[in-house]
């Protein structure tokens, strides 16, 4: 007899609760210095990897974020402004290419169906940019911005619902 194995684990998504503030910022800092890593140098790492506890929990209650789990762990988080604007969005280096970020966004374009959304938004980073491509985002420009003296590259890009 053989057993089917699903290839993703389960992937549970719920509401961001105050008390998953600790774990969401070590989720982006890991994000960005290991998964990221491999599309920025170092220094441009170093300036990206930085994360006030206190504008990351008004950022995260202002807005509609979601956090997914897989066996209990936190492995992704996203958010949605009421503008269609998709302003975070990190999976766990231990959980790429799982599914997560497939699932977040599949929650963030049933909110934005819900709240009568008509067009996504996101400004992607070099590592993103290939994900929202695949998912049917289209790129409208590259631009290049400046933070704390580092340069970089952001993908404006755009999804009709």
């Amino acid at each position: 007899m053989v057993k089917y194995m699903p290839e993703f684990p389960l992937i549970e998504i719920r509401p961001y609760r105050a008390s998953d503030l600790d774990g969401v910022i070590e989720l982006f800092l890991r994000a960005v210095r290991e998964t990221a890593s491999a599309d920025y140098n170092q220094k441009q790492i170093d300036v990206w990897a930085q994360a006030d506890p206190d504008e990351w929990a008004l950022a995260r209650a202002s807005r509609p974020t979601w956090v997914a789990f897989t066996d209990g762990q936190l492995a992704g988080f996203a958010d949605l402004e009421h503008t269609g604007l998709i302003d975070m969005m990190f999976v766990h280096p231990e959980h790429q290419r799982k599914g997560v970020a497939t699932a977040l966004l599949a929650r963030i374009e049933a909110e934005a169906d819900e709240a009568g959304i008509q067009v996504l938004h996101t400004y992607a980073s070099a590592t993103a940019q290939p994900f929202f491509e695949y998912c049917g985002f289209k790129m409208l420009l590259a631009r290049a911005v400046t933070v704390r003296g580092q340069r970089f590259v952001q993908f404006v890009m755009e999804k009709m619902l």
